[in-house]
Order: structure tokens, then sequence, then C-alpha cells
């Protein structure tokens, strides 16, 4: 589930680029939210969380900052707060 997660995010993005060229700056903010909410619901999924049915799950990354490990532990705040 978190490697679907994740490759949802990357299709995602490359959607977002492809808008990106043509100008259409509403759909770039909407499909990077969209993205970074599918890795961010992924990284917990990737450490054995259960994914909340909300959209910001940056709490729940802090709450549980411990099940991390490398980059993503060291910068926990700055990603919640993304």
């Amino acid at each position: 589930m978190a490697r679907g997660h994740l490759s949802r995010a990357y299709r995602i993005l490359a959607e977002a680029e492809g808008h990106y060229e043509q100008q259409a700056w509403n759909l770039v903010v909407r499909r990077c939210q969209e993205a970074v909410e599918l890795a961010l619901k992924g990284a917990l999924r990737l450490v054995g969380l259960e994914v909340p049915r909300i959209h910001d799950v940056g709490v729940f990354l802090k709450k549980h900052n411990k099940r991390f490990r490398g980059k993503i532990a060291e910068e926990i705040d700055r990603v919640a707060s993304i």
C-alpha cells in the first residue's frame, strides 16, 4: 500500500508538471497538494501506521516521529508542515 501511494504521488506530480507547462496555476497547486498528501500517507504506511481519513496528516507524522529513520526523521517538523 505504501508503494501504491508513492507511485500515485509520482504520477500526480508528473501531471502537475504538465499543468505547469500550460500555466494552469490552479491545477498545479491542486495536484501538488494531492501529491504531497499521498506521499506523506505512503510514508505513514511504510512505517506500519494506519492512514487516517483526513487530508493533513502532519500531526500524525509528528506524533509517531520515532518510527521514522534517516532524512525524513531529521526533517519531520518541516515535512509535517508541508
